[in-house]
């Protein structure tokens, strides 16, 4: 049996994925689900390689439903749960639609070579 860790969560600065994502590792989860009506923590999840079930029936961030790594689901129970079961049959091995995590060194480059 899959043991899951499902969180539900709205408010940006208040989830931290870091000690989330610890906590359900601590007591040995197999799989680590969120549920979000945030369009930040959708794009959040997407980078972490943590699955995302969104509880809209929209989203500002198109590119996560894109990659596979969100569903919408709305706010019917059924479609919920059937998006949860669908996020756990699926691989966590999607390409990351919002860059390689490493504009800030680039950005340091063009300044240095444009202040030299």
């Amino acid at each position: 049996m899959v043991k899951i860790c499902i969180i539900l969560g709205t408010r940006p600065e208040i989830v931290k994925f870091s000690p989330i994502i610890r906590e359900c590792e601590r007591r040995h989860l197999d799989y680590f689900i969120l549920h979000t009506g945030s369009d930040g923590v959708q794009e959040e999840t997407c980078i972490l390689g943590v699955p995302c079930v969104t509880l809209r029936d929209n989203t500002e961030r198109p590119e996560t439903i894109d990659v596979g790594s969100n569903i919408l689901a709305g706010t019917d129970p059924d479609k919920i749960l059937e998006a949860a079961k669908v996020s756990c049959a699926q691989k966590k091995m999607w390409i990351n639609p919002f860059g390689d995590g490493k504009t800030a060194s680039k950005i340091i480059n063009i300044l240095r070579a444009q202040l030299k």
